[in-house]
């Protein structure tokens, strides 16, 4: 995978005006579904490929079913802070992802 761009540092706006020229992936920070989907809406609108997208801290939401809309339109789907306390939310996750023929689109 290409380098990544950290969107918290540049902003929503600077990190978007790298548009599809850039070989660096978008890194955007939310454990919240509804709010990584927006992004992606917003990255996708200004014409960015959906592979650049990386939503961050994924395994912060519990709804697989976001999970699954983020992954499927093309995006990665990281799922961090593995620990022994979130270890078998994590292997639910990509389990459902594996499942869902969704396992190109995970990181762990």
């Amino acid at each position: 995978m290409a380098e990544a761009v950290d969107v918290a540092a540049l902003g929503l706006e600077g990190a978007v005006s790298l548009r599809s020229t850039s070989p660096h992936r978008l890194r955007l920070y939310t454990g919240d579904g509804a709010a990584a989907v927006e992004q992606l809406e917003i990255v996708t609108a200004e014409r960015v490929s959906p592979a650049k997208f990386v939503w961050v801290h994924a395994q912060n939401e519990r709804d697989h079913g976001l999970h699954e809309k983020v992954a499927r339109a093309g995006a990665w789907v990281e799922l961090d802070g593995i620990g022994p306390k979130t270890a078998e939310f994590h292997l639910q996750c990509v389990g459902f992802l594996a499942a869902q023929g969704l396992l190109r689109r995970t990181l762990a």
